[in-house]
């Protein structure tokens, strides 16, 4: 019988990073070994072949020599496994999803395949089935710092942000230097304070100066995520720096909340004589590669329609992947309208828009 072919964190990450809606590309890291799964099944020379392709990036070729594979033997667990890999690096969610489940069934306590299922179903838009998956992975094995982070890519999915943030940490508990949970964690950071930046602009002077104190203290931690992160993945920094971005931009709003000086002050609806009207607000484009994938939700964006007409300081506070968040944003840079006004004068405004993507 042979020695059932070990599997690591290894394997997944490199695909979580490439195809996450949130997390930086290509990084490999060191990480705590998954469970691999129980099979009695040999190799085939396909489906070694396969795996060192996936390995070296090879996803095309590594999709070939797996379906050679598994046609062979239906009962490889491991060839599917990475089957289902190859296939979410190249996007094809609903294929990876039928290779995880595929290798699921031949062994139904396989963690990293669980966890590639649920990371397919969260692609997939199945955000409450992805999760219920990573929840019954995490039964089987509480330690397993992978399983935490999937589970906490599903709650930042579903905006639960704090909760993304209690598992991200969870995952670095277990492994400090798992860099694809140190930039999740910057990522929950970051939206929960734009959430908490929104509240604190409808509240009293003191109330305000108080939370925006937290906000500052979490975008510094934050930020402290970000550096740990790059020193662990530097081909991450593309990405890092578009979170460095928003960072920036919430700080900008908390400077200017309630600022004494009328010139600087942004202002919320409330506090205006008149509101901003806008006068034409595109639309984003649905991308291809979203529609592939039936991606649907809500992009909200905050942003400021500023007193000389422009739009500025853009940030998504509610995101999508394959590429509608983007969308989303470069949308709102095109937003025409005539500003608001306060005793007489145009001035600044707070603005948060919703743009949703249903599939008809």
């Amino acid at each position: 019988m042979n020695t059932p072919h070990k599997l690591s964190a290894r394997s997944l990450k490199p695909l979580l990073l490439a195809c996450a809606c949130l997390l930086a590309a290509g990084a490999h890291v060191t990480a705590r070994p998954q469970q691999q799964p129980t099979t009695s099944v040999a190799l085939s020379e396909d489906a070694k072949r396969g795996i060192e392709q996936y390995k070296r990036g090879e996803a095309d070729a590594a999709i070939k020599s797996l379906r050679a594979a598994t046609k062979k033997s239906k009962g490889d667990a491991v060839a599917w496994y990475y089957l289902g890999l190859s296939l979410l690096t190249k996007g094809k969610a609903k294929d990876a999803r039928a290779a995880f489940e595929a290798a699921l069934s031949l062994s139904p306590d396989f963690v990293a395949g669980r966890n590639g299922l649920a990371y397919a179903l969260l692609y997939l838009g199945k955000a409450f089935e992805a999760m219920r998956v990573s929840e019954d992975t995490l039964k089987l094995d509480q330690k397993n710092a992978e399983s935490h982070y999937v589970r906490g890519l599903v709650q930042y999915r579903l905006n639960y942000y704090s909760k993304a943030l209690e598992a991200s940490e969870g995952a670095l508990k277990l492994d400090p230097s798992f860099a694809n949970g140190l930039f999740l964690k910057s990522q929950a950071l970051v939206a929960m304070s734009g959430n908490a930046l929104t509240t604190a602009n409808d509240e009293t002077a003191d109330v305000r100066e108080v939370l925006l104190k937290k906000i500052a203290s979490r975008l510094d931690e934050a930020n402290e995520a970000l550096d740990k992160f790059l020193r662990l993945n530097p081909q991450g920094a593309r990405n890092a720096e578009a979170v460095r971005e928003e960072i920036m931009t919430l700080r900008v709003y908390g400077a200017m909340s309630g600022a004494a000086s009328p010139d600087g002050a942004i202002y919320t609806a409330k506090e205006l004589t008149t509101r901003a009207i806008i006068k034409d607000r595109p639309e984003p484009l649905y991308t291809e590669r979203a529609r592939q994938n039936q991606v649907t939700g809500t992009v909200r964006v905050r942003m400021v329609l500023a007193a000389d007409g422009t739009v500025k300081y853009v940030v998504a506070v509610n995101r999508l992947p394959d590429g509608l968040t983007e969308a989303s944003i470069r949308a709102a840079r095109r937003i025409k309208f005539i500003p608001a006004t306060k005793d007489g004068r145009p001035v600044s405004q707070y603005v948060t828009i919703d743009y949703n993507f249903n599939i008809y």
